[in-house]
């Protein structure tokens, strides 16, 4: 049987390759709804969030987790929950699935008080700093005067930089010995420091510094593995810890997206459950309303796709049967020959899921490439010179891919399954047979479709109507779906009604110029009103395509212009100028008296 399909599929190579035409084309159409979104999406993700690190000044991907243990714990239990926190936020943050670009962890001593060793001030004045350790500080630091401390104590003095801007204030001097206390009481007992190095960021744009510059104005920076053995460890306390990771949101997909917010939501709840935690995302805000925007995007697609997949299907039904129309003699002698009809249906089956398995390796592919022509274009026809969309094929586009090739090929099994019932005697009868009004002219679809179309209309000034009594916004108003499709319904009725319409037309205009006509005018207008009918798909292809081409057309330069109308609306003019009139208002004074000149506004 397959050796019999590919010779069929040879005999009528040109139908099948005008009918593998239109099933790729439908394919790539329906395929292309995941495809473009998560393409639009993702860019609008990525431009959302540079512009949020420009309005806010946090990287997007920024994720910080600070623990205040001195002010709810007490005792042992402060280095127990940062030994606990320190073991399960590297977890937390691995579950979120998205590369780290840098990551930094700073625990610290604060309140500490501090006092030079030598006294060199009759009174000397108390100066309150903090004592932390950061990792990787000293590769991100330029020593401006001095030198980078030992990451061991020299002489039982630990070494420690600080930042130049806020050396002078404290009045520390470079190489100076400090005596350490603690009020708290945290640390058991003092501790000697010495400020060996001023220091400035080396690059104030790195993602390392992840706080202002006021944060670390008291900030003694030490050696972390010191600190973490010799402080925190000796004393079995700790104060305060801060864990910051610098999540790379450009490797965030849409597809991800979902669980990647799930996953932080679920985070947040829990770290914030503890008090003692301050839990950070300032990025969330942006990524939870993307999940409305596909659906309206894709919604969106459907509906200004439908029309276009609706031509297709005709397409796709009128050229199979032209195919079945060719065939229907050699049904016909099969059928004689004790061909039954499940084996004629299977025939048509497999030729069909070849031509389908075809259009969806390269629908796909070619849908690809539609993406990515659309996404250079600024407007309706308007290509510029603008960054690819990011498009990825994921499993969402091969699932629409393979429901659109089991569209394709039940419009190609329709015609079959009617041939495969027609005797040899059945069609030559039929042939003889005077031809029958179709199905849709017995059932008046063309009058149906016609009142659904105008009662949409109907609908549609309803909608208006509302709006302007309620004053709604355009978002807050209810929208029906159905009103983007009463314009192809509308197309199609009306496209019926000229088919039904047609034969009597031409009848008419030959009746009119009977006696004028030429012959060949005469025989082909004759011709024409004679017709079996055959044509009318072809008729109604062509009305389709026009009508649906022109106004997609419209639609899309009118949408267009919508979005462009909006922005500008949104963001109004670049300057604003607000006129201040003098005013001759008089302020009375506190003391009694007239007031004086200096109360009075001007």
């Amino acid at each position: 049987m397959f050796f019999l399909v590919l010779r069929k599929i040879m005999n009528n190579k040109w139908l099948m390759a005008c009918l593998l035409v239109g099933s790729i084309l439908a394919v790539a159409m329906v395929s292309s709804i995941p495809l473009y979104t998560n393409g639009m999406l993702q860019r609008m993700l990525t431009k959302d969030l540079v512009a949020f690190q420009q309005d806010t000044g946090y990287y997007p991907g920024y994720y910080s987790v600070d623990l205040n243990a001195y002010s709810y714990y007490e005792g042992d239990d402060r280095i127990k929950a940062y030994r606990w926190f320190d073991g399960d936020i590297p977890k937390e943050v691995a579950a979120l699935d998205l590369p780290v670009k840098q990551t930094v962890k700073r625990i610290g001593m604060d309140h500490l008080s501090v006092l030079p060793e030598v006294q060199r001030e009759d009174k000397p004045e108390e100066r309150m700093v903090g004592l932390y350790g950061v990792t990787g500080v000293f590769d991100h630091v330029n020593i401006v005067s001095g030198r980078l401390p030992s990451n061991e104590p020299v002489d039982g003095v630990y070494e420690v930089i600080m930042p130049q801007a806020t050396q002078a204030y404290y009045d520390l001097l470079l190489n100076e010995v400090l005596v350490v206390t603690d009020r708290t009481k945290t640390l058991t007992k003092p501790i000697r420091v010495k400020v060996v190095g001023l220091y400035t960021r080396k690059d104030t744009g790195d993602l390392y510094w992840n706080e202002p510059d006021k944060d670390y104005e008291d900030a003694l920076l030490m050696d972390y593995n010191l600190f973490e053995h010799d402080i925190v460890s000796a004393n079995n306390t700790i104060v305060s810890a801060r864990w910051y990771y610098a999540l790379d949101y450009s490797k965030l997909t849409i597809t991800q997206l979902s669980a990647f917010i799930d996953t932080l939501q679920t985070q947040m709840k829990q770290l914030r459950s503890y008090p003692s935690i301050t839990f950070m995302f300032p990025a969330q805000s942006i990524l939870a309303q993307y999940f409305d925007r596909a659906k309206q995007l894709q919604t969106t697609l459907w509906v200004l796709q439908v029309p276009i997949l609706l031509m297709l299907a005709f397409y796709i039904f009128m050229v199979t049967q032209l195919i079945i129309e060719n065939d229907r003699n050699e049904i016909a002698v099969l059928k004689s020959r004790g061909a039954s009809g499940s084996q004629v249906f299977l025939t048509y089956l497999l030729q069909s899921s070849l031509l389908s398995g075809v259009s969806m390796v390269l629908g796909p592919l070619v849908a690809y490439g539609i993406c990515g022509l659309l996404g250079s274009s600024n407007g309706f026809l308007e290509f510029v010179s603008r960054t690819a969309l990011p498009l990825r094929m994921n499993s969402t586009t091969v699932l629409y891919a393979i429901y659109a090739g089991c569209f394709s090929i039940l419009m190609m099994m329709a015609p079959a399954m009617a041939a495969s019932r027609v005797t040899i005697v059945e069609h030559k009868q039929k042939k003889a047979r005077r031809w029958n009004a179709p199905l849709w002219q017995k059932f008046f679809l063309d009058f149906i479709l016609l009142g659904v179309s105008l009662y949409g209309l109907h609908q549609y000034g309803l909608t208006n109507k509302t709006i302007l009594i309620t004053q709604a916004k355009g978002m807050e108003a209810p929208i029906d779906p159905f009103l983007f499709l009463i314009s192809t319904l509308f197309v199609l009725g009306a496209g019926l009604l000229f088919l039904r319409l047609y034969p009597f037309v031409i009848r008419f205009i030959s009746w009119v110029g009977r006696r004028y006509w030429t012959p060949v005018l005469y025989t082909s207008i004759t011709q024409v009103g004679r017709s079996s009918g055959r044509e009318q798909f072809l008729m109604l292809f062509l009305i389709l395509t026009i009508s649906i081409g022109v106004f997609s057309a419209n639609s899309a330069r009118t949408i267009n212009q919508n979005m462009e109308d909006r922005i500008e609306y949104t963001n109004g003019a670049d300057i604003t100028l607000q006129m201040e009139w003098p005013s001759n208002e008089i302020k009375l004074s506190n003391t009694m008296g007239p007031p004086s000149t200096e109360d009075t506004v001007k």
